[in-house]
């Protein structure tokens, strides 16, 4: 994996904080394509330490015949913190979602 590319997607409040923030880590592999290696929420931010948590990440399973990279984005288990407020508007997500083996 030779290049990577990080961007923040949020909305910042008129407080300075960063309310709905996901990162999304781009990573250029030796076969040439680019697949997200990570989604990743910040969990949280307090003066300039930001918490960062992995909630899918990519998953290489081999080398096909053509010599592109197989895998796929897995679940790290972790239930992202907005998913309360995703479901306030109509929006809800399966535990299974976030490699959750039952119900929450």
């Amino acid at each position: 994996m030779s290049t990577v590319d990080r961007r923040c997607t949020h909305r910042r409040s008129p407080h300075g904080r960063c309310p709905f923030a996901r990162w999304l880590t781009i990573f250029r592999l030796s076969d040439g394509t680019r697949k997200i290696a990570h989604i990743t929420e910040v969990s949280g931010m307090e003066v300039d330490v930001v918490t960062m948590s992995d909630i899918f990440k990519f998953k290489q399973t081999g080398i096909g015949t053509d010599g592109k990279i197989l895998g796929s984005l897995r679940a790290t288990g972790l239930r992202p913190l907005f998913t309360p407020r995703l479901e306030v508007f109509g929006y809800k997500l399966r535990p299974e979602i976030f490699g959750a083996k039952g119900a929450l």
